[in-house]
């Protein structure tokens, strides 16, 4: 399935979970570039290991990455 990662659902988890310490300005940074990038759910993370990833490709604006499920929509 195709969803649509969202940034600021991925900083707002991360100040939420106390984990706010991480997101320095480079981090802040990529998570930005990929804000409304396509993310796949059917990836070798998510099938073989069965975590809940999805994974946004490579493009000339960002590297390819996995995020969380749960901060796309």
């Amino acid at each position: 399935m195709i969803l649509k990662f969202r940034a600021e659902k991925m900083i707002d988890r991360c100040i939420r979970e106390g984990k706010e310490g991480m997101l320095d300005e480079k981090t802040r940074a990529k998570i930005w570039a990929l804000d409304g990038a396509d993310a796949n759910t059917y990836n070798w993370a998510a099938i073989v290991h069965g975590e809940d990833l999805a994974w946004i490709d490579k493009t000339e604006e960002h590297a390819g990455a996995y995020v969380a499920v749960c901060d796309c929509e």
